[in-house]
């Protein structure tokens, strides 16, 4: 099995605050990586509340399109209104 190298600073954002949905997803993703052994340490957890996930997804976009180490919780509603 060829598994691709550990990121540096492994990240879930959560385009929302603490406690709700996408924080749950996050913490999901989480603690799945780390159980399955594809991450040593439990990837942190970035909140970004703000635009009904548009804060989030600009954040990426601008910021991180190209990083291997970002993941970011998304719902099919958020994404509709986004688009």
């Amino acid at each position: 099995q060829l598994l691709a190298a550990e990121p540096k600073r492994p990240e879930c954002i959560a385009p929302a605050k603490p406690g709700g949905g996408f924080d749950l997803t996050c913490k999901l993703a989480q603690s799945g990586l780390k159980d399955e052994g594809l991450l040593k340490a439990p990837m942190r957890v970035t909140y970004m509340p703000g635009g009904v996930g548009a804060v989030a997804y600009n954040a990426v976009v601008a910021q991180r399109a190209k990083d291997p180490g970002t993941i970011t919780a998304f719902s099919s509603g958020s994404l509709l209104n986004l688009a």
